[in-house]
């Protein structure tokens, strides 16, 4: 079950991973054993929900798998009083709108409506999508699929991994539904995403408080280039900046945005194609080969008219040479095909594709980097910005001034790729939180830097430091 959650996440578009709570607490505690008392679960449960929230609370895209069949598909958490308003209301309210939006292409794919289980054979309460929008007050809301144990046994993995996941795009706007006030414009950007609203560098620089000359300077190497790299030392908003940069590129057009994160174990059949062993029901093992994420990244795009970004984030914590292989020479010579080495068929990476990576130069420096790879990046140095914080902090009460003057002295003592960045202390209730911060993030991390000069650490021990900054 964990592994079918983690199989469908990697297939989820960044805007879903990016909304919903992806990673902790998806599983469901199942209750095994309740020692006599006739209440133990016979099922495996687990869910997608929005971040910040609760499962058994909000609105979830979820999968339950009993020893007969396999559920998944849309509901609201057992205890959802507050998110059923919500979702009633913004029914109530638009109708009509949703129905027309939503209502074919979740009919055309899913065949259970306002479904409850009580532990015997899925049922439907109403016959389409439309009836359970019409009768949700009488109907626990609920679109799903069910697929048999006989089918289950019949597919393979990756089948069942594509089933569930494009099903969770279909259903997402529902998700968006219960959770939001003023769901409506969201929702018809998702569902018709002919051509996404345009960010202007200006809104960039609002939103990231990088002045809007050096922002146009690195949009301009990034078309150039077509892949670039944003580094720095930890906390510089590096990956903030990645997304409204992407955001920026994608405007106006009907591309889209998807996001990959690196790390040591990541391979060349990760990324690009690898032969993955696959078992029919009779036990007898097949290897074909399986596109990865950057592959089936390509394919989406080359479906697209409108420029597409693929964010890989901690790009320099994986062997890059080995990750990319035969993709290096593409990435110089765009309008040149290669012959991939898995199957041999003929690839060239799509017009419209731009790379943007993310590098933490407290793990690796650019000097470590494969020189032939540098040449096809454009390199974006992301130094730490205390503007950022004025701007952060200037509609609250909060007087950043002498952390801003406190930082600047202390990172004059840091080599620049290991520097504070700020975005530690990009947080509405920082006066209170301040404390927990300087000794939980930032006094380990100078421990570590400082670690043959304990009067360098002690300087900047939070018992000095508050005094500094008028906090003692």
């Amino acid at each position: 079950m964990k592994e079918l959650l983690s199989g469908v996440v990697s297939q989820l578009p960044y805007e879903l991973v990016d909304y919903l709570e992806t990673d902790k607490y998806v599983m469901g505690k199942i209750l095994k054993n309740d020692y006599g008392q006739g209440g133990a679960w016979d099922y495996a449960w687990g869910a997608f929900y929005p971040k910040g929230g609760k499962k058994r609370t909000d609105a979830q895209l979820y999968i339950t798998l009993r020893k007969d069949y396999l559920t998944y598909g849309f509901s609201l958490g057992d205890y959802s009083s507050g998110t059923w308003k919500r979702l009633s209301e913004n029914v109530s309210n638009n109708r009509s709108k949703i129905v027309e939006l939503l209502g074919k292409k979740i009919s055309d794919n899913f065949d259970l409506y306002g479904y409850e289980s009580g532990g015997v054979e899925p049922v439907n309460r109403a016959s389409n999508f439309e009836e359970l929008v019409e009768k949700m007050e009488e109907i626990q809301f609920n679109v799903c699929n069910a697929i048999s144990k006989e089918k289950l046994q019949s597919l393979e993995k990756e089948e069942l991994v594509k089933e569930i996941s494009e099903g969770f795009e279909i259903l997402f706007p529902l998700v968006i539904l219960a959770t939001e006030e003023n769901p409506m414009e969201r929702i018809v950007l998702i569902v018709n995403p002919g051509i996404n609203p345009v960010v202007n560098l200006d809104t960039v620089s609002e939103e990231t408080g990088l002045d809007q000359l050096e922002l146009a300077t690195w949009v301009k190497a990034i078309r150039r280039k077509r892949q670039a790299v944003i580094y720095g030392p930890p906390g510089t908003g590096k990956t903030f900046v990645a997304k409204k940069l992407a955001e920026h590129i994608v405007g106006g057009g009907n591309g889209f945005i998807d996001t990959v994160q690196f790390h040591p174990s990541y391979s060349y059949e990760d990324f690009i194609m690898g032969i993955r062993p696959v078992s029919d029901e009779n036990g007898n093992l097949r290897y074909p080969a399986k596109e990865g994420r950057f592959l089936e990244f390509c394919g989406k795009a080359s479906k697209c008219e409108g420029d597409c970004v693929l964010i890989i984030d901690e790009i320099n914590r994986a062997n890059l040479s080995r990750v990319f292989g035969e993709l290096m020479y593409v990435l110089e010579y765009r309008n040149e095909t290669v012959r991939l080495a898995v199957d041999g068929k003929e690839f060239r990476i799509p017009e419209n594709v731009y790379l943007l990576g993310t590098m933490n130069t407290a793990d690796r420096t650019i000097a470590l980097v494969d020189h032939a790879l540098r040449r096809r990046f454009a390199f974006l140095k992301l130094a730490p910005k205390y503007e950022i914080m004025r701007h952060y902090h200037k509609d609250l009460e909060t007087t950043v001034e002498p952390l801003i003057s406190l930082l600047k002295r202390l990172n004059s003592h840091i080599e620049e790729h290991y520097q504070v960045g700020v975005s530690f202390f990009l947080s509405k209730n920082l006066r209170q939180e301040l404390e927990s911060i300087w000794k939980m993030e930032i006094e380990p991390y100078l421990e570590e830097y400082f670690f043959n000069q304990p009067d360098k650490v002690a300087e900047f021990r939070w018992d000095r430091v508050k005094i500094e900054i008028g906090l003692s």
